[in-house]
C-alpha cells in the first residue's frame, strides 16, 4: 500500500489542488465534469457492489456527501471497512436533516448525528461525529 486515499463521490472538487497521490471513485459522469481538471481514476455505479478495488487497498477513504444517496448503507460501509487496510480511517460528510432547510430529492435518507452514529457502530471501533458549521471548498 502506497498511502493512498480513495476519494468517493464530491471530493473530487477537494483534490484538485492536493499535494498527495490519491485515487478517486465516482457515481456518475455528469458529476465528473464539474471539474474538468481532475477525473477519477474509476466511475462506478455506487449502488453496485463489490467497488472495483481490492481488499486493504487504502489508508483513508474521503466520503464527501455521498452516503445520503446511496441506497443499501450497510453494504456501502461494508465495502468501505473491505477497502480500508487495518487501521485505516473513514472520513464521512454528510447533511444533518435536523439542520437540513430543504428536502433534496436525490436523498434517500438523511440522518441525525445519532442514526449517523449508529449506522458506522457496527463497522468501525472508535466513531466521532462532529458539526460542520460552514464549509466552502475553493480552489
Amino acid at each position: 500500500n502506497e498511502n493512498t486515499p480513495l476519494m468517493i463521490g464530491g471530493t473530487l472538487y477537494v483534490t484538485a489542488n492536493m499535494q498527495r497521490n490519491v485515487a478517486a471513485l465516482d457515481a456518475a459522469e455528469h458529476d465528473v465534469d464539474l471539474v474538468p481538471d481532475v477525473q477519477p481514476d474509476v466511475v462506478h455505479d455506487l449502488n453496485r457492489f463489490p467497488y472495483p478495488f481490492p481488499d486493504n487497498r487504502f489508508d483513508e477513504i474521503v466520503v464527501y456527501d455521498v452516503i445520503e444517496h446511496v441506497g443499501d448503507v450497510p453494504a456501502f460501509m461494508r465495502e468501505a471497512w473491505r477497502m480500508l487496510e487495518p487501521g485505516g480511517r473513514l472520513v464521512l460528510t454528510t447533511p444533518n436533516r435536523l439542520r437540513t432547510v430543504s428536502e433534496n430529492p436525490y436523498h434517500v435518507r438523511e440522518y441525525t448525528a445519532a442514526e449517523l452514529q449508529r449506522e458506522l457502530a457496527p463497522w468501525f471501533e472508535r466513531v466521532e461525529v462532529r458539526a460542520i458549521v460552514d464549509y466552502c471548498i475553493a480552489p
